[in-house]
């Protein structure tokens, strides 16, 4: 006859995985919270409206990391773009249909040559003017802004279609 007995041991370590477990998920949730927070805090400064109380929310889409959204007022959407090794950043501001209003750029990597057109095609097109001012880069960055264009107008009319559902 084979007799169980009561591991002890294993309990013991079972319990304190479980505990290890939900310790690790109430850390995820507070950290990305708290990453949120930050994200929403750091918009609105660099737009220099410190009273929209903005939420944040990572989209992931394309060149759109995500949006921050205020309590009033208008939409912002952080951009990323990137070529080999660098990094470009910037917040445009958007209105309820996703027309470009303002454009704020946030730098990037040392040596970003795209940077300066980046900022020159982004300003022309949330202005609707067209500039004299051209290069040989434009061909090739006009298509990326028109696609970060396309989604950020998408987005944005999904986000305000969901609203106008709820009402």
């Amino acid at each position: 006859m084979n007799a169980r007995k009561f591991d002890s041991d294993g309990f013991i370590i079972l319990v304190c995985a479980l505990v290890l477990l939900v310790g690790a998920g109430f850390l995820s949730v507070y950290a990305s919270r708290q990453s949120s927070r930050y994200m929403a805090l750091l918009i609105d400064k660099a737009v220099e409206v410190p009273t929209r109380n903005s939420s944040w929310e990572t989209l992931r889409e394309g060149s759109v990391l995500g949006r921050a959204v205020p309590k009033k007022g208008f939409s912002s959407y952080v951009l990323l773009a990137s070529r080999s090794d660098v990094m470009y950043r910037a917040i445009a501001n958007v209105d309820s249909e996703g027309n470009l209003r303002s454009f704020y750029p946030l730098g990037g990597s040392n040596g970003f040559a795209y940077a300066k057109r980046f900022n020159v095609l982004l300003q022309r097109t949330g202005k609707s003017v067209a500039g004299s001012d051209s290069s040989p880069l434009d061909a090739s960055l006009e298509p990326f802004i028109r696609d970060t264009l396309d989604s950020i107008t998408r987005l944005e009319q999904d986000r305000v279609e969901v609203l106008d559902g709820k009402e």
